[in-house]
């Protein structure tokens, strides 16, 4: 990530116009950055901070602490340092340790001068916040024809998104997603003054259908546009953030575009290569640079042609589409490089491996990630690994070999064998991680007909609402059918659907990563907690959490409800255990040993 913004910098500082800015830095959810700066031809005329937080309190405050004091005064100090400067003085903040007083501070400090620099380029990449010489912008450049979405976000939330649509540079489209203000949702109004503000917003987005991009700066005289310039002048919500969200948007797009293309090109290349080397994976199909037509715009995809959203890949050489450019190498070699020499990454990679399995067997209870890969009939997959036919808890062991390989091993051959392996569990079809017949990356950036983005899951989800079907697999794991569970991690349970996690009386139970807010919307809960202890077995069901202040005024935290799965006939006591059995194991030695110095056998040393 960090060569990609390295690579998405600016050579040079553009021209940009008189005005009032305003950028932001987010992570992790918080604002930590929010800055309001001025520029006069060309230069830093005023810098102030509206918010610098961190997890651990907001600097602004009058409770804040002297270390955060101290450290707040250090970002006023890189502000001051730009006033008189052109923007490409932003780029001296990358070595603050030249401008603040205290080094040993910075570089200690919760926040970077990095995210200032951050939130200067978006504050400068959304345009002017406020302007009144709108003649002086500079001349839209013509963007591609396509749907647009664009926010503005302040003060932690999301205050202004819009979607619109351009063709021919021209607006044909758009409306607003949110438009809210300190919980004042506008676009469902609950009193006749935010109604008003509504219909304002909404004569802005009207004022811009049929017009092209430059008439986004047209909105800086929101007075010539609304009905009542008063209110419109006093509203909580401004024009400006409407411009701010469409400028960030349109200003951003094609670079990043182009960005994430000339990645995802790197990617496919990559992968080719991988499938071609091992023709036993049967990825052929996931060849499919080789299937562009580029004069007529299409790719065909099986026995069938499709058109495509965009054929314009000058990096790919129609003759070897396959081959890296001489520029493509050095990026990768640059991520591989920071990669393998981030001591962090690296610490994570070795608990992995020294901690972590493709399945885990524990007190009867069999866990996976995924799926056993399964046949229609219910019928475990083979695949040919490296020479080797695997299938069932065969194929999790020869994986799981291959990807240590891939860490470990001294010889290189080998090492690239257990590369590979690694692509295969993340993006293979029959691999037990991944659990789908394809990975539909490109179909989904590159065509347009949704019927080819369809990924279709393994037949054992279709099958594992059958006993004999799971009995099937604890039998292959080595457990007793009649007292084991599995525990099947990494499947979304549309609870919203009526889908349960529990299925054939609790002999299989699905633990999802609901705790993702992503997977919510799709699931209607936040995930689930799976609780052993010597009474037995019951699920915790978890209800999102939607903020701080909806906890504090309902008065709610992380609600969870309880689903039994299993009580145990009788308390469950240690020697009941893996580790229990471990134990009666080391006893019964330990006795053979003492028994043994008892008989003489073992004579003590130094007798």
């Amino acid at each position: 990530m960090i060569l990609l913004i390295a690579l998405a910098l600016p050579a040079a500082a553009q021209e940009y116009a008189d005005g009032i800015y305003r950028g932001f830095y987010y992570d992790g959810g918080i604002e930590q950055i929010a800055i309001q700066f001025e520029l006069k031809d060309g230069k830093f005329d005023s810098l102030v901070y509206r918010g610098v937080k961190y997890k651990d309190g907001d600097y602004m405050s009058e409770d804040a602490s002297d270390a955060q004091k101290a450290i707040l005064r250090q970002y006023r100090q890189l502000a001051d340092y730009l006033v008189g400067k052109g923007v490409s003085a932003i780029d001296d903040l990358y070595s603050p340790y030249d401008i603040v007083e205290d080094l040993d501070a910075v570089t200690t400090a919760t926040m970077k001068a990095g995210k200032l620099v951050s939130a200067l380029w978006d504050g400068l990449n959304r345009h002017p916040y406020k302007i009144v010489d709108t003649t002086k912008l500079p001349e839209a450049e013509p963007y591609a024809d396509g749907v647009y979405r664009g926010s503005y976000m302040e003060d932690g939330g999301e205050q202004v998104a819009l979607e619109f649509t351009l063709q021919d540079n021209t607006f044909t489209e758009l409306h607003y997603t949110t438009l809210q203000y300190k919980n004042e949702d506008y676009l469902a109004p609950d009193s006749d003054a935010a109604a008003k503000v509504c219909g304002q917003f909404d004569q802005l987005l009207e004022h811009l259908v049929g017009k092209t991009v430059s008439s986004v700066s047209d909105l800086y005289l929101p007075g010539q546009i609304a009905d009542d310039t008063d209110v419109s002048t006093g509203a909580t919500l401004r024009a400006p953030k409407v411009i701010s969200a469409m400028d960030r948007e349109i200003s951003g797009t094609d670079s990043i575009a182009r960005l994430y293309k000339a990645v995802l090109m790197i990617q496919f290349k990559l992968e080719g290569q991988a499938i071609m080397r091992n023709p036993s994976f049967c990825m052929e199909d996931r060849l499919l640079l080789d299937k562009i037509d580029f004069e007529k715009g299409t790719v065909r995809i099986g026995d069938k042609e499709y058109e495509m959203l965009d054929s314009d890949f000058p990096t790919v050489d129609p003759k070897d589409p396959y081959r890296l450019t001489a520029e493509e190498e050095q990026v990768v070699e640059r991520l591989r490089h920071a990669f393998v020499h981030c001591e962090k990454l690296q610490k994570h990679v070795r608990f992995l491996f020294a901690k972590g399995s493709m399945y885990k067997i524990f007190n009867s209870n069999l866990l996976y990630h995924g799926c056993v890969p399964m046949d229609e009939d219910g019928n475990f997959e083979q695949i040919n690994v490296y020479g080797k036919l695997c299938s069932g808890k065969k194929l999790y062991e020869v994986l799981e070999t291959y990807a240590r390989k891939g860490y470990y091993s001294q010889d290189k051959e080998e090492r690239r064998k257990g590369r590979d392996t690694l692509w295969y569990i993340w993006a293979g079809p029959k691999s037990p991680v991944f659990g789908k017949d394809k990975m539909a990356t490109f179909e989904r950036y590159f065509i347009a007909d949704k019927e080819t983005h369809k990924e279709t899951k393994n037949a054992y989800y279709r099958l594992y609402d059958n006993e004999e079907i799971l009995n099937k697999i604890l039998r292959e794991f080595g457990l007793d059918e009649h007292r084991s569970h599995i525990i099947n991690g990494h499947v979304p349970v549309e609870i919203k659907r009526g889908e349960t996690p529990i299925k054939c009386n609790g002999k299989l139970l699905i633990i999802d990563g609901g705790f993702s807010k992503a997977y919510q919307g799709k699931t209607g809960i936040a995930g689930y907690t799976l609780v052993a202890n010597s009474h037995g077995m019951n699920l915790v069901e978890h209800r999102p959490f939607v903020s701080a202040e909806d906890a504090i005024r309902n008065e709610t935290d992380m609600v969870s409800d309880n689903i039994l799965i299993e009580t145990a006939k009788r308390r469950i006591l240690v020697a009941d255990t893996d580790i229990g059995r471990e134990l009666k194991e080391s006893i019964g030695h330990l006795e053979k040993l003492l028994n043994a110095y008892r008989d003489g056998i073992l004579i003590e040393k130094g007798i």
